[in-house]
């Protein structure tokens, strides 16, 4: 199964992270482009609402964004529409994941994040426990691994992290506002934090859900632009 990453110049994108891993589908030709199709039939289920969610907070640490949705069921990458580089910039993505631990039978600390929707932010730290209070484990995915062929998670990089940390990188100023989100023009990176709530999980679990409870995970990156069909070629490399 192959999946290429793609710069962020396109306006109103959005990222759906599907989690399947199969026999058939990870080395056939056309798996992306079935994916594609089946997840573009689930979002239209949906509406479009389903992937227009309030502005995420983020912050820039060790060459990586941690990108969380404040609320709602899907990241969306709006407020990112500022962030660009020459159309030839192509990105290698490692996606996080936080998964409930009762899905997995693991235990783990939560990931900190900023939150906050838009205006001022608040730092908070949630040790063990998400908003449901479900322990969660941070899964990485790297969209290269699965270009090569290589279709796993690697749960030995699980990261306990502390706000005493030194290796997080300086603190994130106090606000989220827009004056911050044009300074992402100068904190190129190559890595982005993806922090999908549980909400979004759930909703998902109805296509991937053996895959998520197998923890047998294949990353598929892929973009939405408004109600607009999923471009995608039969090689799986994302245009648009």
């Amino acid at each position: 199964q192959s999946c290429d990453t793609p710069d962020m110049l396109c306006h109103r994108i959005f990222f759906v992270l599907i989690l399947i891993c199969g026999g058939a589908l990870a080395n056939s030709d056309y798996s992306a482009d079935l994916l594609l199709s089946r997840m573009t039939e689930v979002v239209k289920e949906s509406g479009k609402d389903w992937l227009n969610l309030p502005p995420f907070t983020y912050n820039f640490f060790s060459s990586e964004y941690q990108v969380s949705a404040s609320r709602g069921n899907l990241i969306s990458f709006d407020e990112f529409s500022r962030y660009n580089l020459a159309n030839t910039t192509v990105y290698d993505l490692t996606l996080y994941l936080n998964i409930p631990v009762h899905w997995v039978g693991m235990t783990a600390e939560y990931t900190f994040n900023y939150t906050g929707d838009g205006g001022d932010c608040t730092y908070s730290q949630n040790a063990t426990a998400n908003e449901y209070d479900e322990p969660v484990v941070t899964v990485w995915v790297s969209v290269a691994d699965v270009a090569s062929g290589a279709c796993y998670a690697e749960l030995d990089q699980i990261q306990v992290n502390s706000i005493n940390d030194p290796t997080l990188g300086p603190p994130v100023p106090n606000t989220c506002g827009a004056a911050y989100r044009e300074d992402l023009d100068s904190l190129l990176s190559e890595r982005f934090l993806f922090d999908l709530q549980y909400t979004a999980l759930s909703f998902l679990t109805a296509v991937v859900n053996k895959a998520l409870v197998n923890l047998n995970l294949c990353a598929n990156l892929m973009l939405f632009q408004g109600d607009e069909d999923l471009i995608i070629s039969k090689t799986g490399d994302v245009k648009y």
